[in-house]
């Protein structure tokens, strides 16, 4: 080989190296700078989520006073299954807490996910409970959002009149008849506690209620 050809040779390795190395930069610039917003977008729908946690509800007394149904402090508690640590443990920790069935503890610790819910409005002591379990048995990954749980002190007197709300908030007693396809029910002798109206169906939701003295 002459030198001639050894120094076309170098110039043609260094042109494409200076080539890949534009076309890196250009790669950057294009990620960086004009895609820049929507692959941040991209990693922040991945890495975060928005959690709301519900306000506290009023207290309902009765005419003497009581409470008939209030708030109490309470857990929602999830799980960051891609940080999470020993599943076996934490699958039998939360059967024996929340007494969840084995496999949908297997399903929910075993998730492919940033974020999971394992279980809403978990009374104050459990969730305590779970707390230090699982940091006896190091076990990483769940995560308690501290919320509010309804409770009825005068026992199902309460939740029969006034109905009842899930953990998002919504009314069940109204959702159970409209997903029923049942039509506009009116009270009747079977029921106490409860006349002059009824549930409205779809077109005009609602509830009217009185209570009987």
């Amino acid at each position: 080989m002459t030198r001639e050809q050894a120094i076309r040779r170098a110039a043609v390795v260094f042109i494409l190296l200076g080539l890949g190395v534009l076309a890196i930069i250009g790669r950057l610039i294009q990620l960086q700078v004009f895609q820049h917003e929507h692959w941040a977008a991209l990693a922040e729908a991945v890495q975060e989520d928005v959690i709301e946690i519900p306000q506290r509800r009023g207290t309902i007394y009765d005419r003497k006073g009581r409470p008939l149904a209030c708030d109490v402090p309470a857990y929602s508690i999830a799980l960051d299954n891609y940080h999470m640590t020993k599943p076996e443990l934490l699958v039998r920790l939360l059967e024996e807490e929340l007494g969840l069935p084995e496999d949908e503890a297997v399903r929910k610790v075993y998730r492919e996910s940033y974020f999971t819910w394992i279980a809403r409005q978990v009374d104050r002591e459990v969730g305590d409970r779970i707390k230090e379990r699982a940091d006896e048995l190091g076990i990483e990954g769940l995560l308690f959002f501290d919320t509010w749980k309804r409770a009825y002190p005068q026992g199902r007197l309460a939740p029969e009149i006034l109905g009842v709300v899930g953990v998002d908030g919504e009314g069940l007693e109204v959702l159970r008849y409209l997903e029923a396809g049942l039509p506009p029910r009116e009270a009747g002798p079977g029921d106490p506690g409860r006349s002059g109206g009824g549930w409205r169906g779809p077109g005009g939701l609602g509830a009217g209620l009185r209570c009987d003295p």
